[in-house]
């Protein structure tokens, strides 16, 4: 199964003219992450990166994108020869008709639609890609000019189906505790505003009492990413707004845990998966987090960049920051230590 779903984008700030490509390294650790998230039981991962910058932002945009095409709800029924339809949610009146269903019943079930043109041009549709709704009839939209509409669609360039304008499709709703002092300027600084596939997520932040304040996006009866100050604040969010299914709760820094042992704990205990990420996985911390409140230590070192490098197609370019990886990995465990015994005397 495929658990990284968000083919690769560029995000960039029109401004200054910086862009950053989605890389191999950040699809290979959302994949890995998205199948823990996948499973049935409630994981509790300390996710240890020895080599953080922005990566952990990115692997955060992606997981909560994913998953909220996984969690897209399909919202087509079934139609009558000669119904006109429009994409779920669209405002342009994208109107095509229904012409008849191919092979129906099967899981190759396809749909029949036509648009207006000189050839009244007609083309078979997976029941999957898009969803439709009925609507009255009207003059029907030509194929080029559907086509033209399609770069309108910013939830359909990262999961095939259609939802502008109606994000209520995508039910999924995460916690992320971070030190953030303006949501705002994170959301921007990471180009969040400069780029349709990030605007298509629903921001908000919490405060330290647990309340909910909408920042960015498309207002719908959930939030998808809900940044909270501290882990305190986090489980107050959590109980005072019981009406949200949240999915997973990530903790960008493993230093959050001082000081707030008795948090920690009860955020352990919910049933909830929690991911929390390290630079440095310290002794004290190992103790606690694997041998008291049973979380799995999860250590990307240099046998999962071997295992990158193995797995990505050699007609595809190796992204600079996987090679800097893998050297600074090599150049890390590289390293000696010599110890001379200069004397007969136990040595602490």
């Amino acid at each position: 199964m495929k658990y990284d779903t968000i083919e690769s984008y560029i995000i960039s700030h029109k401004e200054d003219g910086f862009s950053m490509e989605r890389s191999q390294l950040i699809k290979y650790f959302v994949s890995s992450l998205n199948k823990k998230l996948s499973l049935e039981s409630k994981s509790k991962t300390i996710v240890n990166l020895p080599y953080i910058n922005l990566s952990t932002k990115w692997i955060v945009l992606d997981m909560i994108l994913n998953h909220m095409q996984k969690s897209y709800e399909n919202t087509s029924i079934r139609f009558e020869p000669g119904d006109h339809l429009r994409i779920v949610g669209t405002r342009k009146k994208i109107i095509c008709k229904f012409l008849e269903y191919v092979d129906e019943g099967t899981s190759d079930e396809m749909m029949r639609i036509k648009f207006a043109g000189k050839d009244n041009l007609s083309f078979l549709q997976p029941i999957d890609r898009w969803a439709f709704e009925k609507v009255e009839g009207g003059p029907l939209t030509s194929y080029r000019q559907f086509t033209v509409n399609e770069k309108f669609f910013a939830i359909d360039k990262i999961t095939g189906k259609s939802s502008n304008n109606n994000f209520a499709l995508f039910n999924t709703t995460f916690l992320y505790i971070s030190r953030i002092n303006s949501v705002k300027k994170f959301i921007s600084n990471y180009r969040i505003f400069e780029n349709p596939i990030q605007r298509t997520i629903e921001w908000s932040k919490t405060n330290e009492d647990g309340d909910i304040k909408r920042i960015h996006g498309h207002e719908t009866g959930h939030i998808n990413c809900i940044i909270a100050p501290s882990i305190s604040s986090g489980i107050k969010t959590i109980f005072k707004n019981s009406d949200e299914n949240f999915n997973a709760i990530i903790i960008d820094d493993i230093e959050f845990s001082k000081n707030s042992w008795d948090d920690i704990i009860e955020i352990s205990d919910l049933d909830i998966p929690i991911f929390i990420f390290s630079k440095n996985l310290d002794k004290e911390n190992y103790d606690i987090f694997y041998n008291n409140l049973d979380y799995q230590i999860w250590h990307w070192g240099m046998n999962s960049i071997k295992e990158l490098l193995l797995n990505t197609d050699t007609e595809e370019k190796i992204p600079i920051e996987v090679n800097e990886l893998k050297n600074a990995f090599s150049n890390f465990s590289n390293k000696k230590i010599n110890v001379t015994i200069c004397c007969n005397k136990d040595i602490q």
